[in-house]
């Protein structure tokens, strides 16, 4: 055989042997070993060649467990964040991962595999991490920590035309796109701890297409054209299907486009459709025995609804159910739980005020109907305490009858007559008290009986006497009567010393203005302070301080059931003047 043609063969048994040997070795090496990782694989960083069942799902697991308690940078222009694995609700599958790892170099034919493995001596093979992260909690956090130059895209809505539900279209917003980190997350985790993503900074659109909100407008009116039964407790109504509708709303989440309702509108709704239903709570309250203050401690009630009430309902309009939707009721605590109670050291009488008035007429019932529904409020501190507010309009529905009032500067007849004794004596007791005095008017006809410019009449909606606790404690308020005299004590722990330290009287044309001074000197520093009340008396019954009369009432006895009085305008403790041209305003019982 010619020597050049020997060499010939040799160089192509060559060429044709080398390949045979690398495919040889790779089945010897790796080819017949399928359920393990390939050689030279690393998944973020970490070997994981040659490893197989528990071994594998353990150092997965371990890698998985760094990925997710990372912390994550993002970064964009004019301004990124820092967020965390956690916060992202990010995840790694770690079947999948384990999956993907076992399949580098498994993938094409016999060649193609055999020359990968023989590529992997030189350069390190990834297995793919497989991660996902909550749309959900990506979009929030984008929204609460991008802090550069961004406007949020405002999200379609529904709106009812006609009784129809709508999709209003959305707004594009700018600044960084959760999308563009949700998309760019999985592949920079590959790259280890701490994750760092970047991403771009421009237009941002809604999460919710018009598209997807139009399909769930045509879903909304479906989902809302009857009426739906629930119950609470003893409790049962029909949700209107108005009532109903005003709580639907678009929502896109990660399980996708759907119809939710708001959770505190269909609350709200819900407690005042089923009021009855459970129990109300016993209030912690005070009480006084033996001039002594004992707290009685309250209870928890039962009440419409608990917050699944709203996944109920998201489920119920969403699929209609057969039957009665049974809603969950909620603890309901008292307004003052027995532990607060005790913490605002009402523990002593700080003030008291008694005036008296003849037995046995109308307006004693009154006075002691009304001490009666004030006892034992409460005024905690840097709150205020209005009569009105507290008792409302007097009526005859309620228990008070017909007698004497001021109406225009003259005496007339009124519901609720007498009432105002009861303001003067809670207002004496504040003053002396150191409250603030906040909103009050005095009789613009003296009366004996009270003290001289240091009094207060009430109306309906107004005149009002409202009384401020400056103090860090709470101030019980506490009337008794006998049937000649009105007593309010108030009681707190004390923490001033209150005296009238003043009277002046000047001429306001034919009117005279008191002017009542008070100093009040606080206990915890020894500082005094000087505040003022102010009165304006008429020179007599239906003259005005112009000198014009008033005119003469046309009714002088109510009507069974009518309100106490006109409504008229309070003053306060610092009033800008009196009124010293026109008639003042009509006022309760004298």
């Amino acid at each position: 055989m010619p020597r050049a043609r020997f060499f010939a063969l040799v160089a192509i048994g060559g060429i044709v042997l080398v390949p045979v040997l690398i495919v040889v070795a790779y089945l010897v090496d790796d080819g017949g070993r399928g359920t393990q990782v390939a050689s030279n694989v690393s998944l973020v960083g970490t070997a994981i060649q040659g490893l197989k069942g528990r071994a594998l799902d353990a150092k997965v697991a371990k890698v998985a467990e760094r990925i997710e308690r990372a912390e994550i940078k993002v970064r964009a222009p004019k301004g990124g964040f820092t967020t965390s694995a956690p916060e992202l609700k990010l995840r790694v599958d770690r079947d999948a991962t384990a999956r993907a790892a076992l399949s580098v170099g498994r993938g094409g034919n016999i060649i193609t595999r055999s020359w990968a493995w023989m590529k992997a001596f030189v350069d390190d093979r990834k297995a793919p991490l497989r991660s996902t992260a909550s749309a959900d909690a990506t979009y929030a956090v984008v929204a609460a920590k991008d802090k550069g130059p961004h406007k949020p895209a405002i999200e379609p809505t529904l709106k009812l035309e006609k009784g129809e539900f709508v999709a209003a279209p959305g707004k594009k917003g700018t600044g960084i796109d959760p999308a563009d980190v949700l998309d760019k997350l999985p592949d920079a985790a590959q790259n280890g701890v701490p994750i760092e993503v970047n991403v771009g900074r421009g237009d941002v659109g809604p999460r919710l297409t018009l598209a997807l909100a139009r399909k769930l407008a045509r879903d909304a009116n479906a989902l809302s054209v009857q009426t739906l039964p629930v119950t609470a407790g003893s409790a049962r109504a029909d949700i209107p299907t108005a009532m109903l509708r005003s709580w639907i709303q678009p929502a896109m989440s990660d399980a996708g486009p759907h119809v939710t309702v708001d959770p505190k509108k269909t609350l709200t709704d819900l407690a005042k459709l089923l009021p009855n239903a459970g129990r109300p709570p016993v209030e912690t309250h005070f009480t006084v025995n033996g001039g002594q203050v004992v707290i009685l401690d309250g209870s928890n009630g039962l009440g419409c609804c608990e917050a699944e009430a709203v996944d109920l309902l998201n489920a119920a309009v969403r699929q209609r159910p057969d039957g009665v939707v049974r809603l969950p009721l909620k603890v309901v605590e008292p307004g003052l739980s027995p532990q607060e109670a005790r913490k605002l050291g009402v523990v002593e009488k700080v003030a008291t005020f008694t005036t008296n008035h003849p037995a046995g007429q109308p307006r004693v019932h009154n006075i002691h109907l009304i001490a009666d529904t004030v006892r034992g409020s409460l005024i905690r501190p840097g709150n205020s305490f209005s009569i009105n507010g507290t008792v409302g309009e007097r009526t005859t529905a309620k228990g008070y009858v017909v007698d004497h009032v001021i109406e225009d500067g003259v005496f007339a007849e009124s519901v609720g007559g007498g009432i105002s004794q009861f303001a003067t004596t809670l207002f004496n007791a504040a003053f002396f008290g150191g409250l603030e005095l906040k909103s009050y008017q005095a009789h613009t006809l003296y009366i004996s009986r009270y003290p001289y410019g240091r009094e207060a009449t009430m109306g309906w909606p107004a005149p009002d006497l409202v009384v401020r606790n400056p103090s860090p404690y709470g101030i019980l308020i506490w009337p008794s009567y006998t049937g000649t005299s009105i007593t309010v004590d108030l009681y707190s722990t004390k923490w001033v010393e209150a005296t009238q330290s003043g009277q002046t009287k000047t001429p306001s044309q034919q009117c005279t203005r008191v002017k009542t001074d008070r100093t009040r000197r606080f206990l915890s520093d020894g500082r005094a302070s000087v505040d003022s009340v102010y009165a304006l008396y008429r020179p007599k019954e239906g003259v005005n301080c112009d000198g014009s009369i008033s005119p003469k009432l046309t009714t002088t006895t109510a009507k069974p059931g009518t309100a106490t009085t006109a409504p008229g305008k309070p003053t306060t403790t610092r009033p800008a003047g009196p009124n010293t041209t026109g008639a003042s305003p009509p006022t309760s019982a004298p």
